[in-house]
Protein backbone atom coordinates (compact mmCIF):
# COMPACT_ATOMS: atom_id res chain seq x y z
CA UNK A 1 0.00 0.00 0.00
CA UNK A 2 1.74 3.33 -1.02
CA UNK A 3 1.27 6.59 1.37
CA UNK A 4 -1.55 7.80 -0.63
CA UNK A 5 -3.61 4.94 0.13
CA UNK A 6 -2.56 4.98 3.70
CA UNK A 7 -3.25 8.65 4.19
CA UNK A 8 -6.84 8.43 2.66
CA UNK A 9 -7.64 4.61 4.72
CA UNK A 10 -7.00 6.80 7.61
CA UNK A 11 -9.06 9.56 6.53
CA UNK A 12 -11.83 7.02 6.52
CA UNK A 13 -11.39 5.27 9.56
CA UNK A 14 -11.17 8.99 11.32
CA UNK A 15 -14.25 10.58 9.82
CA UNK A 16 -14.06 11.21 6.16
CA UNK A 17 -11.44 13.82 6.63
CA UNK A 18 -7.92 13.36 5.60
CA UNK A 19 -4.71 13.96 7.12
CA UNK A 20 -1.54 14.37 5.13
CA UNK A 21 0.60 17.36 6.81
CA UNK A 22 3.72 17.58 8.13
CA UNK A 23 4.56 20.06 11.20
CA UNK A 24 7.04 22.18 12.27
CA UNK A 25 7.88 24.65 14.89
CA UNK A 26 8.09 28.30 13.70
CA UNK A 27 8.61 30.17 17.44
CA UNK A 28 12.45 29.03 17.76
CA UNK A 29 15.22 31.73 18.90
CA UNK A 30 18.42 32.51 17.61
CA UNK A 31 19.62 29.40 19.33
CA UNK A 32 17.04 27.24 17.25
CA UNK A 33 15.30 26.29 20.87
CA UNK A 34 11.38 27.06 21.66
CA UNK A 35 10.89 30.42 22.68
CA UNK A 36 11.29 30.18 26.78
CA UNK A 37 7.67 31.80 27.68
CA UNK A 38 5.93 30.83 24.81
CA UNK A 39 3.95 33.24 22.04
CA UNK A 40 1.13 35.33 22.31
CA UNK A 41 -1.92 33.52 21.63
CA UNK A 42 -3.17 35.27 17.98
CA UNK A 43 -2.74 34.26 14.85
CA UNK A 44 0.67 34.09 13.04
CA UNK A 45 0.85 35.27 8.99
CA UNK A 46 3.07 32.75 7.50
CA UNK A 47 4.61 33.47 3.71
CA UNK A 48 4.77 30.69 0.44
CA UNK A 49 8.14 30.08 1.67
CA UNK A 50 7.60 29.42 5.11
CA UNK A 51 8.57 32.81 6.74
CA UNK A 52 6.26 33.47 10.31
CA UNK A 53 5.67 36.36 11.58
CA UNK A 54 4.61 36.21 15.66
CA UNK A 55 4.11 37.67 18.65
CA UNK A 56 5.92 36.69 21.73
CA UNK A 57 7.38 37.57 25.35
CA UNK A 58 10.15 39.13 25.49
CA UNK A 59 12.94 36.38 26.34
CA UNK A 60 15.16 38.36 27.66
CA UNK A 61 13.30 39.87 30.71
CA UNK A 62 12.25 37.74 33.22
CA UNK A 63 9.66 39.61 34.38
CA UNK A 64 8.01 39.94 30.60
CA UNK A 65 4.99 37.34 31.21
CA UNK A 66 4.32 39.65 34.92
CA UNK A 67 4.34 42.63 32.80
CA UNK A 68 3.12 41.49 29.49
CA UNK A 69 6.44 43.25 27.97
CA UNK A 70 5.82 41.75 24.15
CA UNK A 71 7.66 41.71 20.65
CA UNK A 72 7.10 40.68 17.32
CA UNK A 73 9.30 38.50 15.79
CA UNK A 74 9.40 37.01 12.18
CA UNK A 75 10.90 32.95 12.10
CA UNK A 76 12.98 32.64 8.70
CA UNK A 77 15.34 29.69 8.05
CA UNK A 78 15.12 27.85 11.53
CA UNK A 79 15.81 31.29 13.35
CA UNK A 80 13.84 34.19 14.93
CA UNK A 81 14.72 37.69 14.80
CA UNK A 82 12.81 40.73 16.63
CA UNK A 83 10.52 42.74 14.29
CA UNK A 84 9.72 46.02 17.04
CA UNK A 85 10.98 47.17 19.53
CA UNK A 86 13.89 45.77 17.25
CA UNK A 87 17.58 47.52 17.54
CA UNK A 88 15.91 50.28 19.27
CA UNK A 89 14.64 48.28 22.55
CA UNK A 90 18.07 49.28 23.91
CA UNK A 91 17.59 53.15 23.91
CA UNK A 92 13.83 52.94 24.89
CA UNK A 93 14.61 51.24 27.72
CA UNK A 94 17.36 53.73 28.79
CA UNK A 95 14.64 56.53 28.09
CA UNK A 96 12.29 54.28 30.73
CA UNK A 97 10.66 53.57 28.03
CA UNK A 98 9.05 50.17 26.60
CA UNK A 99 7.17 48.63 24.07
CA UNK A 100 4.79 45.54 23.66
CA UNK A 101 2.41 44.16 21.00
CA UNK A 102 -0.96 42.48 22.86
CA UNK A 103 -3.31 40.40 21.49
CA UNK A 104 -3.94 41.44 18.27
CA UNK A 105 -2.79 40.28 14.66
CA UNK A 106 0.12 41.06 13.56
CA UNK A 107 -0.32 41.80 9.52
CA UNK A 108 1.65 41.60 6.38
CA UNK A 109 2.19 42.21 2.42
CA UNK A 110 1.70 38.58 0.75
CA UNK A 111 5.59 38.74 -0.02
CA UNK A 112 6.49 39.87 3.92
CA UNK A 113 8.52 42.70 2.99
CA UNK A 114 6.94 45.06 5.30
CA UNK A 115 4.32 44.43 8.35
CA UNK A 116 1.75 46.18 10.35
CA UNK A 117 2.09 45.63 13.88
CA UNK A 118 -0.27 47.57 17.19
CA UNK A 119 2.38 48.71 19.70
CA UNK A 120 1.50 50.12 23.45
CA UNK A 121 4.04 51.83 24.46
CA UNK A 122 4.74 51.23 28.59
CA UNK A 123 6.32 53.06 31.33
CA UNK A 124 8.38 51.26 34.38
CA UNK A 125 5.89 52.87 36.79
CA UNK A 126 5.36 52.46 39.82
CA UNK A 127 6.15 49.18 43.00
CA UNK A 128 2.87 48.82 44.99
CA UNK A 129 3.67 48.40 48.82
CA UNK A 130 4.16 45.22 49.29
CA UNK A 131 5.06 43.80 46.25
CA UNK A 132 7.94 43.49 44.41
CA UNK A 133 6.47 43.68 40.83
CA UNK A 134 6.89 47.27 39.14
CA UNK A 135 3.07 47.70 37.70
CA UNK A 136 4.08 48.97 33.65
CA UNK A 137 1.82 52.39 32.92
CA UNK A 138 0.23 52.42 29.68
CA UNK A 139 0.86 55.87 27.22
CA UNK A 140 -0.44 54.64 24.85
CA UNK A 141 -1.91 52.84 21.63
CA UNK A 142 0.22 53.16 17.69
CA UNK A 143 0.44 51.74 14.70
CA UNK A 144 3.74 51.19 13.55
CA UNK A 145 4.76 50.36 9.60
CA UNK A 146 8.03 47.71 9.79
CA UNK A 147 10.26 46.51 6.91
CA UNK A 148 11.85 42.80 7.43
CA UNK A 149 15.08 43.66 9.21
CA UNK A 150 13.30 45.31 11.65
CA UNK A 151 13.49 49.22 10.59
CA UNK A 152 10.54 51.52 11.57
CA UNK A 153 8.97 52.94 8.20
CA UNK A 154 6.14 54.89 9.32
CA UNK A 155 4.23 55.12 12.65
CA UNK A 156 1.53 57.16 13.86
CA UNK A 157 -0.58 57.34 17.56
CA UNK A 158 -3.97 55.94 17.41
CA UNK A 159 -6.44 58.28 18.83
CA UNK A 160 -10.64 57.65 19.36
CA UNK A 161 -12.98 59.46 19.32
CA UNK A 162 -14.08 59.75 22.54
CA UNK A 163 -11.78 58.51 25.55
CA UNK A 164 -8.80 55.70 25.49
CA UNK A 165 -8.34 52.85 23.10
CA UNK A 166 -6.73 49.70 24.32
CA UNK A 167 -4.32 47.75 21.87
CA UNK A 168 -6.60 44.75 22.42
CA UNK A 169 -9.32 46.60 20.67
CA UNK A 170 -7.65 47.00 17.74
CA UNK A 171 -6.90 44.78 14.62
CA UNK A 172 -5.18 44.79 11.36
CA UNK A 173 -5.04 43.87 8.19
CA UNK A 174 -2.47 45.14 5.47
CA UNK A 175 -2.73 44.81 1.72
CA UNK A 176 0.15 44.66 -1.17
CA UNK A 177 -0.37 47.75 -2.08
CA UNK A 178 0.38 49.52 1.09
CA UNK A 179 -2.87 50.58 2.58
CA UNK A 180 -3.60 48.77 6.17
CA UNK A 181 -7.16 48.61 7.97
CA UNK A 182 -7.36 48.98 11.61
CA UNK A 183 -10.72 48.19 12.75
CA UNK A 184 -11.87 48.65 16.45
CA UNK A 185 -15.11 48.89 17.82
CA UNK A 186 -17.33 51.96 18.46
CA UNK A 187 -14.70 53.80 19.40
CA UNK A 188 -12.47 53.51 16.68
CA UNK A 189 -14.69 52.09 13.67
CA UNK A 190 -13.02 51.37 10.19
CA UNK A 191 -9.84 53.66 9.44
CA UNK A 192 -7.84 53.04 5.94
CA UNK A 193 -4.50 54.18 6.38
CA UNK A 194 -2.10 54.65 3.28
CA UNK A 195 1.58 53.44 3.87
CA UNK A 196 3.36 53.68 0.63
CA UNK A 197 3.90 57.39 0.92
CA UNK A 198 6.21 56.18 3.95
CA UNK A 199 3.80 58.30 6.42
CA UNK A 200 0.80 57.70 8.80
CA UNK A 201 -0.63 60.87 9.01
CA UNK A 202 -3.66 60.83 7.53
CA UNK A 203 -6.63 57.88 7.38
CA UNK A 204 -9.71 57.55 5.88
CA UNK A 205 -13.14 56.95 8.46
CA UNK A 206 -15.23 54.47 6.48
CA UNK A 207 -18.66 55.28 7.05
CA UNK A 208 -20.48 52.05 6.59
CA UNK A 209 -22.13 51.35 10.23
CA UNK A 210 -19.83 49.45 11.48
CA UNK A 211 -19.75 48.99 15.34
CA UNK A 212 -17.86 46.28 15.84
CA UNK A 213 -16.65 42.50 15.28
CA UNK A 214 -14.34 41.19 12.39
CA UNK A 215 -13.29 43.25 9.16
CA UNK A 216 -11.18 41.57 6.18
CA UNK A 217 -9.11 44.45 3.27
CA UNK A 218 -8.80 42.21 0.45
CA UNK A 219 -4.74 41.61 -0.23
CA UNK A 220 -4.62 44.09 -3.55
CA UNK A 221 -6.55 46.34 -1.07
CA UNK A 222 -9.50 47.10 -3.73
CA UNK A 223 -12.04 46.43 -1.07
CA UNK A 224 -13.27 45.79 2.80
CA UNK A 225 -15.31 43.27 4.02
CA UNK A 226 -16.93 43.00 6.86
CA UNK A 227 -20.42 42.16 9.03
CA UNK A 228 -23.07 44.68 10.38
CA UNK A 229 -26.51 44.60 11.36
CA UNK A 230 -29.42 43.62 9.39
CA UNK A 231 -31.86 42.80 12.25
CA UNK A 232 -32.06 41.52 15.82
CA UNK A 233 -30.63 37.63 14.89
CA UNK A 234 -28.96 38.69 11.66
CA UNK A 235 -25.60 40.03 10.28
CA UNK A 236 -25.47 41.28 6.89
CA UNK A 237 -22.19 40.36 5.11
CA UNK A 238 -21.22 43.57 3.46
CA UNK A 239 -18.36 44.67 0.61
CA UNK A 240 -16.66 48.30 0.41
CA UNK A 241 -14.86 49.24 -2.48
CA UNK A 242 -12.12 51.41 -1.54
CA UNK A 243 -12.13 53.44 -4.94
CA UNK A 244 -15.86 54.09 -5.78
CA UNK A 245 -17.02 54.20 -1.67
CA UNK A 246 -19.76 52.34 -2.46
CA UNK A 247 -21.46 49.91 0.09
CA UNK A 248 -22.87 46.68 -1.18
CA UNK A 249 -25.03 44.03 0.80
CA UNK A 250 -23.33 40.61 -0.91
CA UNK A 251 -26.60 38.80 0.53
CA UNK A 252 -24.74 36.64 3.10
CA UNK A 253 -25.92 36.28 6.01
CA UNK A 254 -24.87 35.13 9.56
CA UNK A 255 -26.73 34.47 12.70
CA UNK A 256 -24.20 35.01 15.21
CA UNK A 257 -23.22 38.31 16.69
CA UNK A 258 -21.15 40.83 14.62
CA UNK A 259 -17.84 39.79 16.73
CA UNK A 260 -19.12 35.91 16.16
CA UNK A 261 -19.40 36.39 11.92
CA UNK A 262 -15.53 36.09 11.66
CA UNK A 263 -15.08 37.62 8.17
CA UNK A 264 -12.19 36.55 6.02
CA UNK A 265 -11.90 37.69 2.40
CA UNK A 266 -8.99 36.27 -0.37
CA UNK A 267 -6.44 38.54 -2.43
CA UNK A 268 -8.34 39.95 -4.98
CA UNK A 269 -12.15 40.07 -2.84
CA UNK A 270 -13.48 37.14 -5.22
CA UNK A 271 -14.10 35.08 -2.24
CA UNK A 272 -15.44 35.48 1.61
CA UNK A 273 -15.03 32.94 3.70
CA UNK A 274 -17.30 33.83 7.59
CA UNK A 275 -19.15 31.57 10.01
CA UNK A 276 -23.01 30.92 9.10
CA UNK A 277 -23.79 28.98 12.01
CA UNK A 278 -21.86 27.39 15.16
CA UNK A 279 -21.50 24.64 13.02
CA UNK A 280 -22.11 25.98 9.08
CA UNK A 281 -19.01 27.70 7.50
CA UNK A 282 -20.24 30.12 4.22
CA UNK A 283 -18.34 30.75 0.99
CA UNK A 284 -19.40 33.33 -0.97
CA UNK A 285 -17.82 33.56 -4.46
CA UNK A 286 -18.10 36.60 -7.16
CA UNK A 287 -19.23 34.78 -10.35
CA UNK A 288 -21.66 35.85 -13.47
CA UNK A 289 -22.07 38.92 -11.97
CA UNK A 290 -23.73 37.98 -8.57
CA UNK A 291 -22.20 36.42 -5.24
CA UNK A 292 -23.07 32.19 -5.10
CA UNK A 293 -22.86 31.08 -1.72
CA UNK A 294 -21.36 27.06 -0.91
CA UNK A 295 -21.62 25.46 2.93
CA UNK A 296 -19.52 23.89 4.61
CA UNK A 297 -20.61 21.69 7.54
CA UNK A 298 -17.83 22.19 10.79
CA UNK A 299 -19.26 21.78 13.84
CA UNK A 300 -18.37 24.13 16.46
CA UNK A 301 -15.84 26.15 14.19
CA UNK A 302 -13.70 29.23 15.22
CA UNK A 303 -11.94 31.44 13.58
CA UNK A 304 -11.88 30.84 9.44
CA UNK A 305 -9.27 31.84 7.34
CA UNK A 306 -9.39 31.92 3.41
CA UNK A 307 -6.20 31.70 1.54
CA UNK A 308 -4.97 34.48 -0.33
CA UNK A 309 -5.64 32.47 -3.80
CA UNK A 310 -9.45 31.77 -2.62
CA UNK A 311 -8.74 28.10 -2.92
CA UNK A 312 -8.14 26.97 0.59
CA UNK A 313 -9.91 28.03 3.60
CA UNK A 314 -8.62 26.55 7.12
CA UNK A 315 -10.06 27.17 10.97
CA UNK A 316 -10.45 25.29 14.15
CA UNK A 317 -13.18 23.52 15.67
CA UNK A 318 -13.44 20.76 18.02
CA UNK A 319 -11.69 17.21 17.40
CA UNK A 320 -11.80 13.91 19.09
CA UNK A 321 -10.94 15.74 22.54
CA UNK A 322 -9.77 19.27 22.08
CA UNK A 323 -9.64 21.69 19.15
CA UNK A 324 -8.03 21.22 16.15
CA UNK A 325 -6.97 22.92 12.97
CA UNK A 326 -8.75 21.89 9.50
CA UNK A 327 -8.35 23.23 6.31
CA UNK A 328 -10.46 22.41 2.76
CA UNK A 329 -10.08 22.79 -0.58
CA UNK A 330 -12.57 24.11 -2.66
CA UNK A 331 -11.48 22.56 -5.60
CA UNK A 332 -11.81 19.29 -4.73
CA UNK A 333 -14.25 18.95 -2.02
CA UNK A 334 -11.45 18.01 0.36
CA UNK A 335 -11.34 18.22 4.26
CA UNK A 336 -7.77 17.88 6.10
CA UNK A 337 -6.38 17.78 9.58
CA UNK A 338 -3.52 20.22 9.68
CA UNK A 339 -2.64 19.46 13.10
CA UNK A 340 -2.21 15.57 12.58
CA UNK A 341 1.05 14.22 12.82
CA UNK A 342 2.46 11.90 9.97
CA UNK A 343 0.91 8.75 12.26
CA UNK A 344 -2.85 10.95 11.26
CA UNK A 345 -2.63 11.01 15.26
CA UNK A 346 -4.65 14.51 16.31
CA UNK A 347 -2.97 17.09 18.55
CA UNK A 348 -2.60 15.94 22.35
CA UNK A 349 -3.55 20.00 23.26
CA UNK A 350 -6.00 22.69 22.25
CA UNK A 351 -4.71 24.13 18.80
CA UNK A 352 -6.24 27.79 17.93
CA UNK A 353 -5.49 30.83 16.02
CA UNK A 354 -4.64 29.30 12.33
CA UNK A 355 -3.39 31.64 9.40
CA UNK A 356 -2.65 30.38 6.26
CA UNK A 357 -0.56 31.58 3.31
CA UNK A 358 -1.37 32.85 -0.42
CA UNK A 359 -0.97 29.43 -2.16
CA UNK A 360 -2.46 27.40 0.88
CA UNK A 361 0.63 25.63 1.14
CA UNK A 362 1.36 26.30 4.71
CA UNK A 363 -0.60 26.50 7.90
CA UNK A 364 0.20 28.22 11.05
CA UNK A 365 -1.82 27.72 14.38
CA UNK A 366 -0.58 27.81 18.28
CA UNK A 367 -0.60 24.98 20.59
CA UNK A 368 1.22 23.32 23.90
CA UNK A 369 1.06 19.97 21.57
CA UNK A 370 3.83 17.30 22.66
CA UNK A 371 2.93 15.14 20.06
CA UNK A 372 3.23 16.91 16.57
CA UNK A 373 6.96 17.73 17.04
CA UNK A 374 10.44 16.73 19.22
CA UNK A 375 11.25 20.45 20.29
CA UNK A 376 8.81 21.08 22.41
CA UNK A 377 8.73 22.99 26.23
CA UNK A 378 5.75 22.50 27.21
CA UNK A 379 4.92 26.24 26.20
CA UNK A 380 2.38 26.96 23.54
CA UNK A 381 4.56 27.92 20.51
CA UNK A 382 3.79 28.59 17.27
CA UNK A 383 3.53 25.31 14.68
CA UNK A 384 3.63 25.43 11.18
CA UNK A 385 2.37 22.75 8.76
CA UNK A 386 2.86 21.96 5.80
CA UNK A 387 2.70 19.25 2.11
CA UNK A 388 -1.17 18.56 2.48
CA UNK A 389 -1.03 20.37 -1.00
CA UNK A 390 1.90 19.88 -3.15
CA UNK A 391 3.08 22.86 -4.95
CA UNK A 392 6.12 23.88 -7.34
CA UNK A 393 7.57 26.19 -9.86
CA UNK A 394 7.94 25.40 -13.52
CA UNK A 395 10.76 28.12 -14.99
CA UNK A 396 10.58 28.12 -18.80
CA UNK A 397 12.34 29.70 -21.00
CA UNK A 398 11.41 30.77 -24.45
CA UNK A 399 11.02 28.15 -26.89
CA UNK A 400 11.50 24.62 -26.07
CA UNK A 401 11.96 23.02 -22.05
CA UNK A 402 11.83 20.04 -20.56
CA UNK A 403 8.96 19.45 -17.75
CA UNK A 404 8.57 17.31 -15.20
CA UNK A 405 4.79 16.78 -12.80
CA UNK A 406 6.28 14.98 -9.52
CA UNK A 407 2.53 15.23 -9.01
CA UNK A 408 -1.22 15.29 -10.27
CA UNK A 409 -1.49 18.98 -11.51
CA UNK A 410 -4.99 20.43 -10.46
CA UNK A 411 -6.95 22.01 -12.70
CA UNK A 412 -6.01 25.59 -12.12
CA UNK A 413 -2.35 24.18 -12.85
CA UNK A 414 -3.32 22.22 -16.18
CA UNK A 415 -4.84 25.47 -17.35
CA UNK A 416 -1.78 27.39 -16.52
CA UNK A 417 0.48 24.92 -18.38
CA UNK A 418 -1.84 24.99 -21.76
CA UNK A 419 -2.07 29.20 -21.35
CA UNK A 420 1.70 29.18 -21.05
CA UNK A 421 2.66 26.99 -24.50
CA UNK A 422 2.28 24.40 -26.50
CA UNK A 423 3.09 20.90 -24.87
CA UNK A 424 3.85 17.43 -26.50
CA UNK A 425 4.58 14.21 -24.33
CA UNK A 426 5.51 10.61 -25.80
CA UNK A 427 2.93 7.62 -25.56
CA UNK A 428 3.22 4.36 -27.48
CA UNK A 429 6.21 5.30 -29.30
CA UNK A 430 5.45 8.94 -31.07
CA UNK A 431 5.26 12.31 -30.06
CA UNK A 432 1.52 13.79 -29.09
CA UNK A 433 0.02 17.27 -28.10
CA UNK A 434 -0.57 17.16 -24.70
CA UNK A 435 -3.85 18.92 -23.26
CA UNK A 436 -4.07 16.09 -20.12
CA UNK A 437 -1.52 15.64 -17.71
CA UNK A 438 -0.69 12.98 -15.00
CA UNK A 439 1.62 12.64 -11.97
CA UNK A 440 5.22 10.90 -13.17
CA UNK A 441 4.44 12.03 -17.16
CA UNK A 442 7.63 14.27 -18.31
CA UNK A 443 6.66 16.60 -21.87
CA UNK A 444 8.24 19.15 -23.35
CA UNK A 445 6.36 22.77 -24.24
CA UNK A 446 7.05 25.38 -26.25
CA UNK A 447 7.02 28.67 -24.44
CA UNK A 448 6.44 31.41 -25.93
CA UNK A 449 8.36 33.69 -23.62
CA UNK A 450 10.32 33.23 -20.68
CA UNK A 451 8.05 33.07 -17.19
CA UNK A 452 7.62 30.87 -14.25
CA UNK A 453 4.09 28.70 -13.49
CA UNK A 454 3.45 27.76 -10.19
CA UNK A 455 1.37 24.52 -9.99
CA UNK A 456 -0.46 22.89 -7.26
CA UNK A 457 -1.52 19.72 -7.02
CA UNK A 458 -1.91 16.15 -4.78
CA UNK A 459 -0.48 13.08 -4.90
CA UNK A 460 -2.50 10.51 -6.91
CA UNK A 461 -0.29 7.79 -7.59
CA UNK A 462 2.61 7.89 -10.30
CA UNK A 463 1.61 6.57 -14.39
CA UNK A 464 2.30 3.15 -15.17
CA UNK A 465 5.30 2.46 -16.86
CA UNK A 466 5.15 1.19 -20.29
CA UNK A 467 6.83 -1.36 -22.24
CA UNK A 468 9.51 0.67 -24.63
CA UNK A 469 10.89 4.20 -23.82
CA UNK A 470 9.02 6.16 -21.04
CA UNK A 471 10.17 10.00 -20.35
CA UNK A 472 9.33 10.47 -16.91
CA UNK A 473 9.58 12.47 -13.89
CA UNK A 474 12.43 10.74 -11.99
CA UNK A 475 11.61 11.73 -8.03
CA UNK A 476 8.24 9.45 -9.29
CA UNK A 477 9.69 6.33 -9.48
CA UNK A 478 12.44 5.72 -6.94
CA UNK A 479 12.26 2.23 -7.45
CA UNK A 480 14.43 3.23 -10.53
CA UNK A 481 17.11 4.78 -8.88
CA UNK A 482 19.73 2.25 -9.54
CA UNK A 483 18.62 1.70 -13.21
CA UNK A 484 19.96 3.05 -16.55
CA UNK A 485 18.60 6.29 -17.17
CA UNK A 486 19.12 8.78 -20.21
CA UNK A 487 18.75 12.19 -18.60
CA UNK A 488 18.19 15.53 -20.58
CA UNK A 489 18.23 18.79 -19.96
CA UNK A 490 16.63 20.07 -23.57
CA UNK A 491 20.03 20.11 -25.40
CA UNK A 492 22.54 17.25 -24.37
CA UNK A 493 21.50 13.30 -23.67
CA UNK A 494 23.99 11.56 -20.96
CA UNK A 495 23.76 8.10 -19.72
CA UNK A 496 23.04 8.47 -15.88
CA UNK A 497 22.93 5.83 -12.97
CA UNK A 498 22.18 6.50 -9.40
CA UNK A 499 19.71 9.80 -10.71
CA UNK A 500 19.11 11.85 -8.48
CA UNK A 501 15.70 11.40 -7.91
CA UNK A 502 14.92 15.53 -8.00
CA UNK A 503 11.29 17.23 -8.63
CA UNK A 504 12.48 19.15 -11.44
CA UNK A 505 14.92 16.52 -13.11
CA UNK A 506 13.17 14.35 -16.51
CA UNK A 507 14.62 11.39 -18.36
CA UNK A 508 14.30 8.56 -20.94
CA UNK A 509 13.76 5.13 -19.36
CA UNK A 510 13.44 2.05 -21.31
CA UNK A 511 11.26 -1.10 -19.93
Amino acid sequence: MNCNSRIVLLGILLGGWLSASQISPASLDWMGMPMPYGVRETSAPVSDSGIVAYIAPMPDRTDSLVNGFHASYIFDNGRSMELYPGYLQPLMELLGIYSKTTNIRIAARKDFESFAIIVEDILSGTTPPGSDVTVPLSVGVKLAVVNVAGLVLAETRIEGDSGNVAASQCRVSMADNGKILLCGGVNLGLRLYDSSFGHLDNFMMLDVDYSGGTASLSGDGSAVFFARRENASLDAICRYDVFSHEVVDTGGRSSHSLVDAQVSASFDGKRIAFRKSSSCLTILSWEEGRWREKNIDAPLLQTPVISGNGRYVTWQRMGTSCSQIFIHDLEKGKTYLASGNMEGEEADSACTHPAISYDGSRVTFVTAASNLHENSNGQKQVLMSRNFCLSQKLSLKKGWNPCALPFQPDESSVAAILDSGICWGWANGRFHQKSEFHEGQAFWMYALESKQIQITGDREGAAPLMPGWNFISTSSYPELANQLLFSTDGRWFSIIKDVALQPSSCAWYFK
